[in-house]
């Protein structure tokens, strides 16, 4: 059995489109002529990682199992840890094999 471990951290930027109706009125650029455009304004970064566990039968060379998980990294460190722990405990809950009890 061949085991393959993917990890990647992602920089996500978060945004919003603007509005006329909230972000003020359309402005004048002279002779009557008014204009709006919309825009997206940033409102936020964040990393999300991604874990991906494929499993290989070596003999055949065939993928047995595979298996991806997605969540926010959090930013206070101390809780990284745990929250790596549950999501490749979900990860596995996914995986065909019966639990030994």
């Amino acid at each position: 059995m061949l085991v393959n471990i993917g990890i990647r951290i992602k920089e996500e930027v978060q945004t919003r489109e603007t509005d006329w109706r909230t972000d003020g009125a359309p402005r004048y650029i002279g002779q009557r002529n008014y204009s709006w455009k919309s825009e997206s304004i940033e409102v936020g970064r964040y990393h999300e990682g991604t874990v991906a566990i494929h499993l290989v039968d070596a003999a055949e060379n065939k993928m047995v199992w595979r298996g991806i998980v997605r969540g926010i990294v959090p930013e206070n460190q101390k809780n990284v840890q745990a929250e790596v722990q549950k999501g490749i405990s979900m990860l596995f809950d996914k995986f065909p094999v019966p639990k030994k009890q």
